[in-house]
This record gives C-alpha cells, sequence and structure tokens, in this order.
C-alpha cells in the first residue's frame, strides 16, 4: 500500500515500536480513521477513537489474503481512512505445515552518532533485539466435511532509548540517572489463533476463528 498514490506510512522503518506496527494514512486521513476487518467484520469498538481502536497483530502465517481499499468505499463505512480486510487460512484435505522465521540485533545495525557525540553522553535509538517466530499447521478434521488451521507466534523487538538513563534510586523520592548505559524499551507480540471451517452444504460454508494476539508493552 505504501506506493498507492496519497498512502502515507507512518511508523515505516521504526524501531521504537512494535515489530510490525505499521499505520497508514489515506489522502491526508488520520490514522485512527483507518478500518481494520477480519473476514468483513469490524475490529472497532466504542472505547476507542475512529475506527481502529484495536490492536490485532496475526501471524502473517495466518493471512491468506489481504485486501486495502483507499478509495470508493460505500456508504456502510462511516470513516475517511483506508479499508484493511484479513481473510484467514483455511485447512483443506491435506496436512499442511509452515514456519516463518526473523532475527536481528545491535551486531547487524549501526548508528550516525560521532564519538565527539557520545562523549557528551548522546545515544540514539538503537536495536537490542528482535525475534519473530511462527509455526503454523491445517487439514482435515472430517475429510470433505470439516477442517482446521492453527497458527502461533512469538515474536518481541528490545530498543535503546534516546536521551533516557535508568533510575539508579526507583524507590527514592528523586530520580538519579545511570548515565553509563541508556533506558531500554520492550514490546512482545505473540499470538495464538485458529479457524474451523464446515462445509454445511454443497454452498454453505461455516466458519469459525478465534485469536489471543496479547500486545505487551
Amino acid at each position: 500500500a505504501s506506493i498507492t498514490p496519497g498512502v502515507t506510512n507512518i511508523n515505516l522503518g521504526s524501531v521504537s515500536t512494535a515489530v510490525d506496527a505499521k499505520q497508514i494514512s489515506i489522502h491526508g486521513s488520520r490514522v485512527t480513521e483507518a478500518i481494520v476487518l477480519v473476514d468483513g467484520f469490524s475490529l472497532a469498538h466504542p472505547g476507542g477513537q475512529g475506527g481502529s481502536a484495536i490492536v490485532l497483530l496475526p501471524s502473517p502465517l495466518v493471512a491468506q489474503e489481504v485486501t486495502v481499499q483507499t478509495s470508493g468505499a460505500s456508504a456502510e463505512y462511516q470513516n475517511a481512512g483506508a479499508i484493511t480486510n484479513l481473510i484467514p487460512m483455511e485447512g483443506s484435505n491435506r496436512f499442511k505445515s509452515s514456519f516463518y522465521g526473523a532475527f536481528a540485533n545491535d551486531k547487524l545495525v549501526s548508528d550516525n552518532l560521532s564519538p565527539e557525540l557520545k562523549a557528551f553522553g548522546a545515544n540514539a535509538n538503537g536495536l537490542q533485539k528482535l525475534w519473530d517466530v511462527n509455526l503454523a499447521l491445517g487439514g482435515p478434521i472430517q475429510r470433505d466435511r470439516l477442517w482446521f488451521f492453527s497458527a502461533v507466534r512469538n515474536s518481541a523487538i528490545a530498543t535503546t532509548l534516546t536521551g533516557i538513563s535508568p533510575n539508579l534510586t526507583p524507590t527514592a523520592w528523586t530520580y538519579t540517572p545511570d548515565t553509563s548505559k541508556p533506558a531500554t524499551s520492550r514490546v512482545d507480540d505473540n499470538d495464538l489463533s485458529g479457524r474451523l471451517t464446515w462445509q454445511a452444504a454443497r454452498e454453505h460454508k461455516i466458519s469459525f476463528y478465534i485469536a489471543r494476539t496479547p500486545h505487551i508493552v
């Protein structure tokens, strides 16, 4: 979507957020006006602003298809942002599994801090460690009638924070910075999801999808 005219990525290339928490704005709209759907069902709720009020970060192995609509929306969509619809994977008559993984640490990145800046105690947002491990399995429960698909994900990103130092006296009334090292931040995004698909009749299929995707900061 980032190469579509009028679309702007938010947090693109950042290492200070979740592994894949990227947001898009279309034609100057707010990112909170974006609408996120799973199989056509909205994830928005009254407790948030605009359309995107829920953080859903499923395993990439869950996605069978992802569509992003940037214009020409019908009257059923009340917001002006992009409309993203995730269609989860389904099982089939064959057992299939898949794996995806990624890893990086501070040895694989660089910064533009000069020795003079470091002498003044400056530090930059930088990657400490990142990993993303995904495993999926699907197949038949009853051939030609009932199928399952499941996926599990464990991912996290740890970064250093610019201009912030750990507190040497966390229980005291005053803040005592530890200038020997920068403060760190870690964000975990895990996923445990599953889908059941039942061929109720020749022309009728019923699906049940459940996902638990805790976002831990």
